[in-house]
């Protein structure tokens, strides 16, 4: 699974793309400032955007504190099994 299908299912999940499409269903203005911008919605809520160093490509920030927590969280998962298959394997020499 890469990152747009991880985006996808959390994005599912956790209700992201409804919270956008009711809340983006109307902009009222853009505010561009460098490579940050903000999208403000016609309900009022902002939405911060960076661009991508790489590509250029404008990305949502709004969720990314909380992906890459699980990021963080699946690679500490990771570490406790590749250890704990090590002791497995050491256990059965």
């Amino acid at each position: 699974m890469d990152g747009p299908d991880l985006f996808a299912l959390y994005s599912e999940r956790r209700g992201f793309m409804g919270r956008l499409r009711r809340d983006l269903s109307g902009i009222a203005g853009v505010e561009i400032h460098g490579e940050r911008a903000t999208v403000v919605t016609a309900r009022g809520t902002r939405y911060a955007f960076r661009r991508r160093p790489e590509n250029g490509i404008w990305g949502l920030t709004l969720f990314t504190a909380e992906l890459v927590a699980e990021a963080e969280k699946a690679a500490r998962d990771l570490a406790i099994v590749q250890a704990a298959a090590l002791d497995y394997a050491r256990a059965g020499r």
